[in-house]
């Protein structure tokens, strides 16, 4: 018999985390662990998951923020010391609506013998639209109804929410990179997953709710630009997808090179003149653009965000 556990990986949720701690305690699947990870809250989400006595909730209260990445990395590392065979991951902020769905997932995986299983990420406050874009055959969806047209979408994976791992992943990958901290952590192990190449898919009928992110992207003139309100979103993503690029040793460094050179130019006309001198963000984005070239990855700098 599988030992199926969850990681759940929290920061100040005391408004969110009681909805995925409850539908995880009422699937029809009984889960053997819940492992939740809380980077150092200063609420009371705590106290709360506390309250959850006598289940087999595990919390772990660490004593400094590592972020997302370094959340998962260490809630990794506890299910696999579980003796963990399938391993399922969320942020706190999502939630499954269905009680089978832990059922349903290992249903597919065991199926299909996928190494990692994602669901369909839907919008928490809009169900007919998802999260993320979808790309199938090279064109985007953002419709579920579009999506779901497609009941399995091979070689694509949404991470963290609601996704199954295989432990023989976690035993070859072990987890996201906790220098990321949060926001890229994602893109960088979903890299690693693939270029490993692991069976990997969507599964559609299977549904996480979580906050959309498609508001954070704008298309203009045929360019997909990004940028967040959130100072602190916005520095880290800038960040980590400069050093994501570095990392790459399938670039030579002339490509790597031209894609930098595009990607100032790009977003210096974003900010200063799309955003007609937006110097605020700007000087932020420019800070962390050369942060992640030079691979400077210190997450101390999140104090300043604090202060």
């Amino acid at each position: 018999m599988s030992i199926v556990s969850v990681i759940v990986v929290t920061y100040n949720s005391s408004a969110v985390v009681l909805k995925l701690l409850n539908q995880l305690l009422n699937q029809t699947y009984v889960l053997d662990n819940i492992i939740v990870v809380d980077n150092h809250s200063d609420d009371n989400t705590c106290e709360l998951i506390e309250n959850f006595a006598k289940t087999n909730i595990r919390l772990y209260r660490l004593p400094k923020n590592i972020g997302g990445a370094g959340g998962f990395a260490w809630g990794f590392e506890k299910a696999m010391a579980l003796a963990s065979d399938k391993i399922f991951t969320f942020d706190d902020d999502a939630y499954p609506p269905s009680r089978t769905y832990i059922e349903d997932m290992l249903t597919c995986q065991n199926y299909y013998q996928f190494d990692v299983l994602c669901p369909i990420v839907v919008d928490t406050h809009n169900h007919q639209k998802t999260s993320f874009e979808y790309r199938v055959n090279q064109t985007k969806f953002t419709d579920v109804e579009l999506v779901q047209a497609h009941s399995i979408i091979e070689d694509d994976i949404k991470l963290f929410n609601g996704v199954l791992f295989d432990k023989s992943v976690i035993e070859h990958l072990e987890g996201p990179r906790p220098e990321f901290f949060i926001r890229g952590d994602e893109q960088e192990f979903k890299s690693r997953v693939l270029q490993a190449g692991y069976k990997v898919a969507v599964l559609t009928s299977c549904v996480v709710y979580h906050p959309t992110s498609l508001n954070e992207y704008l298309y203009i003139q045929g360019f997909r630009y990004h940028h967040v309100d959130s100072r602190l979103k916005l520095f880290f993503s800038t960040r980590n997808q400069a050093y994501m690029l570095k990392l790459r040793d399938d670039f030579s460094i002339r490509k790597k090179t031209i894609i930098l050179a595009k990607q100032f130019y790009r977003y210096t006309w974003f900010y200063l003149v799309h955003r007609k001198f937006d110097w605020h963000n700007y000087t932020l984005w420019l800070k962390a653009f050369i942060f992640g070239v030079f691979g400077y990855m210190n997450n101390n700098i999140i104090k300043k965000f604090n202060s």
